[in-house]
């Protein structure tokens, strides 16, 4: 929350996912996916989870049209509840302020725009390692393996890996980072 407070909520990373990685990997779709996770309810004592909320701002739309399958699916992984949260703004308070808003808006993610990533610091939680910085490109890569190690044993792809040899070759670049010293196939 202190990052949300200081910077307001920044698009730096999503931007990135969602504009630079289709340059570099042949994949169906216009991007590898990502789902935000929006807020999760926590006990102050034991640190568990309590609650998954999706959120979203209601402004006319329908809250049954809000798709919320990841948020599902993570809250019953937890066994914990899951709720969709629509927060409903005052309309005359709205209306007085929106168009600044909107303004305001468009300039921060011009600013956004204006301020390339120069890396990421990557540590990987379930292991407690030590961060590592990574260039754009080589994080991609990690992600990219991520994608490619779910598709090769996911019985719903439709997008099986090719090249065997090519996705070897990945695992071997990245396996420091996967979760619980798991070792991939051909390694």
């Amino acid at each position: 929350m202190a990052k949300e407070r200081r910077f307001r909520n920044n698009l730096w990373y999503s931007n990135w996912h969602r504009n630079h990685l289709p340059s570099l990997y042949r994949r169906r779709g216009h991007r590898m996916h990502v789902a935000d996770r929006d807020f999760t309810e926590v006990c102050p004592d034991c640190r568990e989870a309590i609650a998954i909320v999706e959120e979203v701002l209601i402004r006319g739309q329908n809250l049954e049209d809000k798709a919320t399958t990841i948020t599902r699916k993570l809250a019953g992984k937890l066994g914990v509840p899951a709720y969709l949260v629509g927060t409903v703004l005052d309309d005359d308070a709205w209306n007085a302020i929106k168009d600044e808003y909107a303004e305001l808006s468009t300039r921060i993610s011009d600013l956004e725009r204006r301020v390339p990533i120069r890396g990421f610091l990557v540590r990987n939680i379930l292991k407690k390692d030590r961060p590592r910085f990574f260039l754009p490109d080589d994080w991609a890569r990690v992600l990219m393996h991520l994608h490619r190690e779910h598709q090769h044993n996911c019985p719903l792809s439709k997008d099986p890996i090719e090249d065997v040899e090519a996705y070897q070759r990945s695992a071997r670049q990245v396996s420091s980072l996967l979760p619980n010293d798991k070792r991939l196939p051909g390694i």
